[in-house]
């Protein structure tokens, strides 16, 4: 059953969400033209660019592969021993004071390709247009998953966002709300069938060899197809308009005291999936982020998200298995502490826990590494002694109902970050 969240995200109310925000862009747009006469930037536009690197080494009780199977993160350490996890480059080119051309470029030790490539402008002010090919608004850390403290991405966003975060091609309206805190609402319109959107029409990213993307199933007694959950592959490509990728998100700023900010977000997704001719997916989501100044040098900041999948698969037969229409229900959380205590240093514990419903065959679900049930316990040191440079000791406890192996990883990371002005 389709939460009721979801029923509002068809194609009519979407259009007239749409619709009002264009009616804003034209009610605002005379007051902005003379804002940005009064305020006429140079005529030389400005460049601004930051490089990113994160690199680590780690040793862990149990084999590669299996560690590979618990690390889901296309950025994070894979194996034992040394692992560059990122290097990036990211432009800014500031074609006037209110319209940016924003280029991200990202490598690890097996791939280099484009993370991300759009112009943006606030010209129509509180209305903010993006175009080009973006990272979904989809809770915390889909958007910005570079700038977490912590060596891996978390469970349950690898899991069904995909382990670089889901992107596409599309257009993105941001409003913010005239009220008296900070209030924020976008939506946006991306192709379905990106690689990195793996829940929806997207294949993946894949690590070593395919033929070991399965090794913990015994496929002789549960039929595994490529798809999430064993399912079958029916169509790869959008072919109309309601398969696009749909998200809409709200966020909400407090500060109650100049001490203390609240964060509040709620999220949800809907696109076609690959299990079907018609089938759809939906993800929804919230998150909450609370940050007290307890010092002018003492920071306590407590951030957590939940979401929810449900992935419906289409009635399907071959000469291997017959499926009837279903959907398979995935979810998962994190929590996390982080306190700095010096200027320096930070000390900090997550706790992370994914979960499904059923599976299409008896016993499959416990078998597969990205549906079965699982936790993770995560604590972690930073240093940072000087502004680009940190230093990262964190160590994972991991168990996971596909492997009878209780997983004891410890993890040393080093971060750096120069560039010249800031980048988003």
């Amino acid at each position: 059953m389709i939460p009721p969240f979801f029923k509002w995200l068809s194609m009519k109310p979407l259009f007239i969400f749409l619709g009002l925000l264009l009616h804003s862009m034209n009610i605002y747009a005379d007051e902005q033209h003379k804002h940005d006469h009064e305020n006429k930037a140079k005529d030389t536009p400005a460049l601004r660019w930051n490089m990113q690197g994160l690199m680590s080494v780690g040793t862990s009780n149990v084999e590669n592969d299996i560690l590979m199977s618990l690390q889901k993160g296309t950025h994070d350490p894979q194996k034992s021993g040394f692992n560059l996890q990122h290097i990036g480059l990211s432009v800014d080119f500031m074609i006037d004071s209110s319209t940016k051309l924003a280029v991200a470029l990202q490598a690890n030790d097996e791939e280099f390709g484009l993370e991300q490539l759009y112009l943006k402008t606030d010209h129509y002010q509180p209305i903010t247009l993006k175009v080009g090919y973006f990272a979904s608004a989809f809770g915390r850390l889909n958007a910005d998953h570079h700038g977490n403290f912590w060596l891996d991405y978390p469970v349950i966003n690898a899991r069904l966002l995909g382990g670089e975060g889901t992107r596409g091609m599309g257009i993105e309206l941001a409003h913010q709300l005239p009220v008296n805190w900070s209030s924020q609402i976008s939506f946006s319109i991306q192709n379905a069938d990106d690689e990195t959107a793996i829940s929806f029409l997207g294949e993946g990213h894949s690590h070593g060899d395919d033929d070991q993307d399965h090794q913990h199933i015994n496929t002789e007694e549960y039929p595994f197809y490529d798809g999430v959950g064993g399912t079958p592959i029916v169509r790869t490509k959008s072919s109309q308009i309601s398969d696009f990728l749909y998200t809409l998100r709200s966020t909400q700023q407090w500060q109650p005291s100049s001490s203390l900010t609240v964060n509040w977000g709620l999220s949800g997704m809907r696109g076609a999936n690959r299990a079907g001719k018609n089938s759809k997916t939906y993800l929804y989501g919230t998150d909450l982020t609370v940050i007290i100044h307890l010092t002018p040098t003492h920071t306590l900041t407590w951030q957590s998200e939940w979401m929810q999948r449900h992935f419906q698969v289409g009635a399907y037969q071959d000469d291997i298995m017959t499926i009837k229409n279903n959907t398979l229900k995935d979810s998962g959380f994190y929590s996390q502490l982080l306190y700095q205590f010096h200027p320096q240093w930070k000390i900090g514990l997550r706790y992370d826990d994914a979960t499904g419903d059923h599976a299409l065959f008896y016993g499959q679900r416990t078998q597969d590494e990205l549906r079965s049930d699982r936790y993770r316990i995560s604590s972690l040191l930073t240093w940072s002694p000087w502004r680009p440079l940190t230093f990262h000791l964190q160590h994972n406890y991991d168990v996971a109902d596909f492997t009878d192996k209780k997983a004891s990883t410890v993890w040393l990371g080093a971060s750096w970050t120069w560039g010249m002005g800031h980048h988003e």
